[in-house]
């Protein structure tokens, strides 16, 4: 007979671990993709939903929850209160091995992508309504298989680069431009 699985854990079905709804705290989560206790569940996700939860956290506190789940292609942690606190990310952002292609975090208050790091894996991103004013230049330099950046419901402050005072904006975007969907 096989062992029973611990309950605290989430566990996947058909691949999927849904606790959207689930008005979760961050220590529930905590408990839930805990890698010494969920060591099994975590390596059988494909897809976390944790969207429109209580989850309170740092999203660099939240992603290190995430590195054991290295089969993981999409998180949705939408609709939390998800925020950057860390000043010097750059320092502790070392992702392992990752193959997630889509990262959902729309609807949180994450206010700058400054010190925002994430797998280099990551094809599709939603920042929708997340109080961001600006995107980094730098930001997308680190995803390098990013394909589509969706930003809606956020206020841009534009400032536009030149390399002479008489040279105008490029129309045509450059080819490997990721593109980025603002409307809503």
């Amino acid at each position: 007979t096989g062992t029973a699985e611990p309950t605290l854990c989430g566990t996947p079905i058909n691949g999927t671990l849904n606790l959207a709804h689930s008005n979760l705290t961050q220590n529930e989560l905590m408990l839930k993709l805990d890698e010494d206790l969920c060591q099994d569940q975590l390596r059988r996700i494909l897809e976390l939903d944790i969207s429109h939860n209580n989850v309170e956290m740092d999203l660099l506190s939240l992603f290190s929850l995430f590195f054991p789940m290295k089969n993981t292609l999409s998180i949705d942690a939408s609709s939390n209160k998800l925020t950057i606190n860390i000043l010097d990310a750059e320092s502790f952002c070392k992702f392992p091995s990752h193959q997630l292609l889509f990262l959902n975090i729309s609807n949180n208050p994450i206010n700058s992508l400054d010190t925002l790091c994430l797998p280099s894996s990551i094809k599709e991103i939603d920042l929708s309504f997340t109080n961001i004013s600006q995107i980094p230049l730098n930001f997308a330099k680190k995803l390098l298989n990013l394909e589509k950046m969706y930003v809606q419901g956020n206020h841009f402050i534009y400032t536009a680069f030149s390399e002479s005072v008489n040279s105008l904006p490029m129309c045509v975007p450059p080819p490997g431009t990721v593109h980025i969907n603002a409307i809503s």
